[in-house]
């Protein structure tokens, strides 16, 4: 019975790095999701072709 629980102890504390590795990166690709957004909203010779009016998301 200590074993068993030392086991899923073990297995939780990996599953919860995976999860954090995931939010990380996630975190980053919202980051420059939100840098790309920032480029075309501010880039003049773009915003002549389109009038672009991207509302500002901000979690």
């Amino acid at each position: 019975m200590q074993n068993q629980m030392k086991l899923i102890h073990q297995n939780l504390k990996f599953q919860n790095k995976i999860n954090k590795k995931e939010n990380y990166q996630m975190s980053n690709n919202y980051q420059s999701h939100r840098q790309n957004l920032y480029k075309i909203r501010h880039h003049k010779e773009f915003g002549k072709l389109f009038h672009i009016n991207i509302r500002r998301v901000d979690h």
